[in-house]
């Protein structure tokens, strides 16, 4: 499929600012999509928004805590508001401590479950209601709760960032559902 196919659509990417999540919203954006680029700190996800729309994208930048359930519906509903609707979300906000799972302090933990897992949560219910009978809404969830211990670049390492992810968001992708989809260059299998 060509990279297009999503004009017209209103996409939220979380975890923006992020090397993964800046590849990802230029994916979608040059397939078509309106992004709204989210992250906790708000420079970078202003770095990625004026960067996308210096090329001609319309890409818009909000600070969002993903793991505060009032700052998400906020979020949603600001974009409902001034772009219409949500027709993709695509969670990708993650942290991964850079060091043995054995020296990470419990505070550390709750934060990490707060952001890889309750934030999924939170962004998918704020953004579900917006999607129904719109008959191509999708939920993309992009990082995961697992850590890469030892491999901190590895997401960073990806090389396709967010084709698989503009894949996903396109009517060719209407009947994949539920599925793990392993991008790492082949890395797994050295």
């Amino acid at each position: 499929m060509s990279a297009s196919g999503l004009e017209g659509r209103v996409a939220i990417v979380t975890g923006a600012g992020g090397g993964l999540g800046g590849g990802i919203c230029s994916a979608l954006t040059l397939a078509g999509a309106t992004v709204v680029a989210v992250d906790v700190q708000r420079d970078k996800a202003e770095r990625v928004a004026e960067s996308l729309s210096r090329n001609g994208a319309r890409c818009v930048a909000l600070e969002v805590d993903v793991s505060d359930r009032s700052s998400v519906e906020g979020m949603v509903e600001r974009v409902v508001g001034e772009l219409g609707g949500v027709d993709l979300l695509v969670n990708n906000a993650a942290i991964y401590p850079s060091r043995p799972w054995t020296e990470i302090e419990e505070s550390e933990w709750d934060q990490v479950l707060a952001v890889n897992l309750k934030g999924y949560f939170l962004c998918a219910r704020a953004a579900f209601p917006h999607m129904k009978g719109k008959g191509r809404g999708r939920v993309i969830n992009v990082a995961s709760i697992t850590f890469f211990i030892g491999f901190a670049n590895l997401l960073d390492y990806v090389s396709s960032k967010g084709g698989v992810v503009a894949f996903l968001a396109s009517d060719a992708a209407s009947f994949i559902t539920g599925q793990t989809i392993e991008i790492d260059g082949g890395w797994a299998m050295h």
